[in-house]
């Protein structure tokens, strides 16, 4: 099966970690630190989507001290 074809015209998608109160947040893609200042949480350009098989899927966010970033602090207590 061609990878490429269960790719979706969008990359963005949803997390939910109930024990985060993260629900539905939405995650785009990209590769850039100012995207992630930005926003507080993306999926790494060029790591794969859950969907895919056999492969690892990045999630990025801040800890601390991006309490103005769109989704602030999302991975604190983790």
């Amino acid at each position: 099966m061609d990878i490429a074809k269960l790719k979706p015209r969008d990359n963005k998608l949803l997390l939910s970690v109930p024990r985060l109160e993260l629900v539905n947040v939405t995650i785009g893609d990209s590769p850039d630190q100012a995207y992630l200042d930005c926003e507080g949480i993306m999926h790494l350009t060029e790591t794969g989507f859950p969907y895919e098989r056999d492969s690892n899927t990045y999630i990025v966010g801040h800890a601390a001290d991006y309490d103005t970033s769109c989704a602030p602090n999302v991975f604190r207590n983790l």
